[in-house]
């Protein structure tokens, strides 16, 4: 399930100008742009963090795919702790 705040993030991406998108496709790695990243439709972790989850969401009979504000909340962590080391990696970049 879809929340409307990914969605809602995605149509920003979206109605971005152009010279932001562009910026956003030229930093890329082998398989994808960063514009291509913030698109996908979910973010990838690693199998054994998520076992490691799935087993504490076991133990408390809880389904965060069904709680849309822990979600979001996880998306919002996750993508601020991204940008936060892409800032920090492009500052010490420069430093050298």
């Amino acid at each position: 399930m879809r929340s409307r705040n990914c969605d809602a993030f995605r149509s920003y991406l979206d109605g971005l100008r152009n010279t932001a998108k562009d910026n956003l496709k030229k930093c890329h790695n082998d398989t994808e742009s960063l514009f291509e990243f913030l698109q996908r439709k979910e973010v990838k972790v690693e199998s054994n963090i998520m076992n490691d989850i799935q087993k504490i969401c076991n133990e408390i009979a809880f389904t965060p795919a069904n709680d849309t504000d822990f979600m979001n909340s996880l998306y919002k962590s996750y993508f601020e702790t991204f940008f936060s080391a892409m800032r920090k990696a492009k500052k010490m970049e420069k430093e050298v």
